[in-house]
């Protein structure tokens, strides 16, 4: 099934998005950053991470998930556990209260794409999501290059495979 053109000035197909936010400001902000980008339908809702983890089952064509870690007792750990359980290509972005480097980098260690401490300014979300998927994409495209080049590295020229 293929989505409709965002309508965010680009090329790319509207998101399917998520996302759990417990602040009412930064849930409004998350909203209106989203709108554009999944053509009005994310699913923005109010709660947390803990909320998030009690999903038994995610859409198979999650793009992105927005999950508010500040009430967590381990944020790394559950951000972790809530990576286990997303689709795998699933682009996560945690906020919330911390503005803390190490946090920020552990979270890019379990997996999460971003992070952003509450309050932030408008049009930071939309900025972040552009930032991921641009790295999503690229990384995407280093993938297929490596797997090419791998192929023709290992694959015998046409000239060995006469010597055999």
């Amino acid at each position: 099934m293929q989505r409709a053109p965002s309508v965010v000035g680009d090329e790319r197909p509207a998101l399917s998005a998520m996302a759990f936010v417990s602040d009412t400001i930064t849930l409004s902000r998350v909203s209106a950053d989203l709108f554009n980008m999944t053509l009005g339908k994310a699913n923005v809702r109010e709660g947390t991470i803990e909320d998030a983890l009690a999903i038994s089952e995610w859409p198979r064509d999650l793009d992105l998930l927005i999950v508010d870690i500040g009430n967590a007792g381990d944020p790394v750990a559950d951000a972790a556990a809530l990576k286990t359980t997303v689709p795998g290509t699933s682009l996560v972005i945690g906020v919330g209260r911390i503005n803390d480097v190490a946090l920020y980098r552990d979270l890019l260690a379990v997996g999460f794409n971003d992070y952003l401490a509450m309050p932030f300014a408008e049009g930071m979300m939309a900025r972040a999501v552009e930032r991921a998927v641009e790295a999503r994409e690229r990384t995407g495209i280093a993938i297929v290059q490596n797997a090419v080049a791998c192929l023709l590295y290992t694959s015998p020229s046409p000239r060995d495979r006469t010597r055999s």
